[in-house]
C-alpha cells in the first residue's frame, strides 16, 4: 500500500496543482514509483492534465479522478445542482486501488482545506473532514506574499481542530528578492511551529523537496 500525501491549501488558485505537478515530476525523476489522484474537480479535467504534462506520468486523466464537473464552481455547489452527494467510500476505494499500483500517492484537493463538500442542516463536511477520515498526512500550499501568515495560522488551527497530521507548508510564488516573501518565510515556522517543506519560485521547472521526503519518512 502506497504512502499517501494530501496536498491542500489556503484557498483556490494558490498553486496546489502547480506544486503537485513539480513534486510528482521530481519523485519520478528520483526513480520513485509515485502517482497522483484528484478525486473531485470543477471546471473539467484541466488540473489533472496539467499534472500529467508537467510530471510525465503516463496515465489517462479519467483514471486519476472520480467526480468531474464542467463548470468552475465549488464542488459542493456543482454536486448540489445535480442533486448529488459525494460518496466518500467510493473515493476512498479509488485511492486505495491506486495505492496498490504506486509506492507513493499524491492526492490533491480542490479549493482550500475548508472547501465545503456537503452542507445541510444535519451535516457539514469539508476537505478537512476528508483528510481526517482517510488519515492523510497533509501539506498546505500558500502564496508567499502579503496575508500568508494569517492564512496559514488559521488553517493550522483548523487542521488541529480536525486532528489532521499537518506536516508543514509549501510557499508558492516565492520571490526571494521580495522583502515580504522573505520575512514571511522566516516568521511562519516561528508562528506555527511547523516547517516550510518547499518553496516554489514563479515559473519554476523544478522544486526542492528533500525536506518533504524526510518528513514523510522517505530516504
Amino acid at each position: 500500500m502506497a504512502k499517501m500525501l494530501f496536498i491542500s491549501g489556503t484557498g483556490t488558485d494558490v498553486g496546489k496543482t502547480y506544486f503537485s505537478g513539480l513534486l510528482l515530476k521530481g519523485m519520478l525523476e528520483k526513480g520513485l514509483n509515485a502517482g497522483y489522484y484528484k478525486p473531485i474537480v470543477s471546471g473539467g479535467l484541466g488540473d489533472v492534465e496539467s499534472v500529467l504534462k508537467v510530471s510525465g506520468l503516463k496515465r489517462e486523466p479519467e483514471e486519476l479522478n472520480t467526480y468531474c464537473f464542467p463548470e468552475p464552481v465549488s464542488p459542493e455547489l456543482a454536486a448540489r445542482k445535480r442533486g448529488l452527494e459525494f460518496d466518500f467510500e467510493k473515493i476512498k476505494n479509488k485511492a486505495e486501488n491506486l495505492a496498490k499500483e504506486f509506492d507513493y500517492l499524491i492526492i490533491e484537493g480542490a479549493g482550500g482545506l475548508g472547501c465545503p463538500l456537503k452542507v445541510n442542516s444535519d451535516e457539514v463536511l469539508t476537505y478537512a473532514d476528508f483528510a481526517k477520515n482517510l488519515s492523510l498526512p497533509t501539506l498546505l500550499v500558500a502564496p508567499a506574499g502579503l496575508g500568508c501568515l494569517s492564512d496559514c495560522l488559521a488553517y493550522k488551527y483548523m487542521a488541529e481542530h480536525h486532528g489532521i497530521n499537518l506536516l508543514g507548508f509549501v510557499l508558492s510564488r516565492y520571490n526571494e528578492n521580495d522583502d515580504i516573501d522573505r520575512d514571511n518565510a522566516e516568521q511562519l515556522p516561528l508562528l506555527t511551529k511547523l516547517p516550510i517543506l518547499a518553496k516554489v519560485l514563479p515559473n519554476a521547472k523544478n522544486v526542492e523537496f528533500s525536506a518533504l521526503l524526510f518528513a514523510m519518512g522517505i530516504k
